[in-house]
C-alpha cells in the first residue's frame, strides 16, 4: 500500500522486475489445491481494479501486448494505462495527487518496502 488516490482508493506500487517468486516446491499446487473449490475472484470481486498505470515497460511487452489485447474484456482494457516516460508525472497526476505520488515519480510519498509496513 503507498497512499490513496484522489477519490480516496488505496494505491500500491509493484516492480515486477524486482519480485522474486517461491523457490519452495509445491507452492503453487498447494495453492491450487486449497482454492479449486471456490468459486472464481472474477464472480465474487468484480470490477476492484479501478486503473493499473504501466510505467517504464519494455518494448518486448508492448508487443506482446498488441497480440493479447484484442482478447481482454472492454471494460478491463479501458483499467490500462502504458505511461511514456515523457508523460509520466502529468498522467499520474491526473488520479493521485502530489503527496501521495511515490518520491520515484516526482511526488512527495516516500515509498515503504513492504517489508517495513
Amino acid at each position: 500500500m503507498q497512499g490513496f488516490d484522489k477519490s480516496g482508493r488505496p494505491t500500491v506500487v509493484t516492480y515486477a522486475s524486482k519480485h522474486f517468486p517461491n523457490k519452495e516446491k509445491g507452492v503453487v499446487e498447494e495453492f491450487k489445491r486449497k482454492f479449486s473449490d471456490l468459486p472464481s475472484s472474477q464472480d465474487n470481486y468484480q470490477e476492484r481494479l479501478q486503473k493499473v498505470y504501466l510505467v517504464h515497460v519494455p518494448s518486448v511487452f508492448m508487443d506482446g501486448w498488441k497480440l493479447i489485447s484484442p482478447f481482454i474484456d472492454s471494460n478491463t482494457g479501458k483499467k490500462i494505462v502504458f505511461v511514456e516516460n515523457k508523460n509520466l508525472m502529468s498522467t499520474l497526476l491526473e488520479d493521485i495527487d502530489v503527496s501521495q505520488l511515490p518520491e520515484v515519480y516526482g511526488g512527495k510519498q516516500p515509498l515503504v518496502p513492504i517489508e517495513e509496513c
